[in-house]
């Protein structure tokens, strides 16, 4: 199972890939001024994500729960 990522650290990748000529495309300024702005666009979305539910990608924000309490299924 291939492990998920923020958009933005696969734009990164891309933008990367690109810059050191491993994508090859038809208009390279294009592409690069697609993937900056992308870039910076997922940035600040994420940020915003992460300041609206006080936590960051993938960072579980409950407590693991309890065995031994009980659960609507044990009463």
């Amino acid at each position: 199972m291939a492990t998920r990522l923020p958009a933005s650290q696969r734009t990164r990748e891309e933008l990367t890939a690109l810059i050191e000529g491993r994508l090859c495309t038809a208009s390279v300024k294009d592409e690069l001024v697609k993937l900056a702005t992308r870039l910076i666009v997922e940035e600040a979305l994420e940020g915003e994500a992460t300041d609206a539910v006080g936590r960051e990608y993938y960072e579980h924000g409950a407590q693991p729960a309890n065995p031994a309490s009980p659960t609507c299924a044990s009463r």
